[in-house]
């Protein structure tokens, strides 16, 4: 327990399965997004799903690279080099970058215009966060969920 956060056996298998099932559909519109440049058309999903996580676990050990900026970018060119042309992977791996970032500008901007969910409401007036009601977070859903 830390924090007020009780991390259960059942808690720790959803956010592992939930994350299992954000690579995998991660990998599968990666691969929408190399056969949308017409370069890959013989990548398989599964090397998608697998050059999309390695790269990303690359980029994120990075720590010398802010939001492992090139070493992704890098990892997931040479990871595709088997199905495509250097050049081709490049293309693909930048793509993928402004792709992430579109996706996430667009996701702030739906929170920021509709108002964060009111599980999520503690700023103060001054802007500085009531880490009381955050922690009270995990708290309230396990008793929602009867644990």
């Amino acid at each position: 327990e830390a924090d007020g956060i009780v991390a259960t056996p059942r808690s720790v298998v959803s956010v592992l399965a939930f994350f299992i099932a954000m690579a995998l559909l991660n990998g599968l519109v990666f691969l929408l997004v190399i056969r949308s440049l017409g370069t890959g058309s013989a990548v398989p999903l599964t090397a998608a799903i697998t050059s999309n996580a390695l790269a990303w676990l690359g980029g994120f050990f990075a720590i010398v690279a802010p939001g492992g900026l090139v070493v992704r970018e890098t990892s997931m060119m040479a990871l595709l080099a088997f199905w495509m042309p250097m050049h081709h992977g490049l293309a693909v791996a930048w793509t993928w970058r402004l792709v992430q970032i579109v996706a996430e500008i667009v996701t702030l901007a739906a929170v920021v215009l509709t108002g964060l969910p009111p599980t999520l409401k503690g700023l103060g007036a001054k802007g500085e966060v009531d880490t009381r009601r955050i922690r009270a977070i995990p708290t309230r859903l396990a008793s929602a969920q009867g644990e």
